[in-house]
């Protein structure tokens, strides 16, 4: 059985961030059935329609879980919670602990930015 994305990349962090790491997995794939996970630039990423959705990667630069939102630009009523960090188009989540986990946020940015991507192919 090939190991999932995030099993593959768990193996190359710290250990105390693998418990946050496999914790945001779970709460991404609660959200939809239709989000895929892969690999890409070596990290694990969630996709619907071949789009990216939502990311999970371990910031050395920060020493932090981050969860990160290609799309959420088109989001802006999102700007004043998540992080932007002088990017054009991503936008995050940074944490350390478990207790540090905003589920509903999460939820609701990855929710609206699969209705982004459904209305674009729909266009």
């Amino acid at each position: 059985m090939k190991p999932f994305a995030t099993e593959l990349y768990a193996n190359l962090i710290e250990e105390k961030s693998r418990e946050l790491l496999y914790q945001l997995r779970s709460i991404i794939l609660q959200v939809s059935n239709e989000l895929q996970e892969v690999t890409k630039y070596g990290i694990p990423f969630f996709t619907v329609k071949d789009k990216w959705v939502v990311y999970i990667t371990f910031s050395k630069k920060y020493k932090v879980v981050e969860i990160g939102f290609p799309m959420a630009h088109k989001l802006p009523h999102y700007e004043h919670q998540l992080i932007v960090d002088n990017r054009k188009l991503i936008r995050s989540l940074r944490m350390n602990t478990m207790e540090e986990i905003n589920e509903e946020l999460i939820k609701n940015v990855i929710l609206e930015t699969i209705l982004l991507i459904k209305n674009e192919f729909q266009s």
